[in-house]
């Protein structure tokens, strides 16, 4: 921020010119340096944002396999449950204290199955709101956040499109986590 004040001889007063342009150009050189640290730190944060989402999505994939895998199981075995509850509650000999339990016995086999059916549910993904997706735009905004981090440096990221593509039906947020994971995976495998 010194200025030089021009003037005196002629020598004198040029280089205090050339110094006050100096100054001036490392002024601005040092705003735009602190913009761009700036921009880098928030999309930083960002990117941790996204591949924290990505983990815990991964992770909630994993235990939805898991609750699928046992709801099946378990499924049919209770599915044959019920089928025997009701060929015993047939039987015209049975006390009414016998059905009594009978009818409580598949209470709860029904509160198991339904148990199961939530189970099932969850294992499902959530669908998320289709919606015309400009596929080129996604891409490189998942490329913005990963070309801030400095660990892929010295990787090349590009996106390339060929004639007019049509915008695609989508989920926006499920189609950039997708990419986002290609991409992240990409870089690991070829960073140098």
């Amino acid at each position: 921020e010194v200025r030089i004040p021009e003037e005196g001889v002629a020598e004198t007063a040029e280089m205090a010119r050339a110094f006050n342009d100096m100054t001036e150009s490392l002024a601005a050189r040092t705003e735009a340096l602190e913009k761009a640290v700036a921009d880098l730190r928030e999309s930083s944060r960002s990117l941790r944002t996204a591949r924290q989402g990505l983990e815990r999505a991964e992770r909630l994939a994993a235990v939805g396999r898991l609750a699928a895998g046992v709801a099946h199981e378990v499924g049919n075995p209770v599915g044959a449950l019920l089928a025997f509850l009701d060929l015993v509650a047939r039987d015209a000999g049975l006390s009414e204290a016998s059905r009594t339990h009978l009818a409580r016995a598949r209470s709860q086999v029904e509160r198991v199955r339904s148990i199961l059916r939530d189970l099932l549910d969850f294992a499902r993904p959530a669908r998320g709101e289709r919606a015309p997706v400009d596929l080129a735009r996604v891409a490189e905004d998942v490329l913005e956040l990963v070309r801030a981090q400095r660990r892929y440096a010295g990787v090349g990221f590009r996106v390339i499109v060929e004639g007019e593509v049509p915008p695609a039906l989508a989920d926006r947020s499920g189609v950039a986590q997708l990419l986002l994971n290609l991409v992240l995976n990409a870089g690991d495998a070829v960073r140098p």
